[in-house]
């Protein structure tokens, strides 16, 4: 995965119930940044045990 260097990555605090596609996660990270869902920046979003995270 390639990232690009001016952008920020969010770490959304919390656990996610990862069965939740795309649009359940654009909903918990509008939430929490409104304005930057679509800024081109990241969201990470984290497993309860953290096994797993989506980018």
């Amino acid at each position: 995965m390639h990232l690009k260097k001016n952008r920020k990555i969010y770490l959304v605090m919390g656990f996610t119930d990862m069965r939740k596609q795309i649009n359940g996660l654009a909903q918990i990270a509008e939430a929490k940044k409104p304005k930057k869902l679509l800024s081109g920046n990241y969201f990470l979003f984290y497993q309860r045990w953290r096994e797993w995270f989506y980018l």
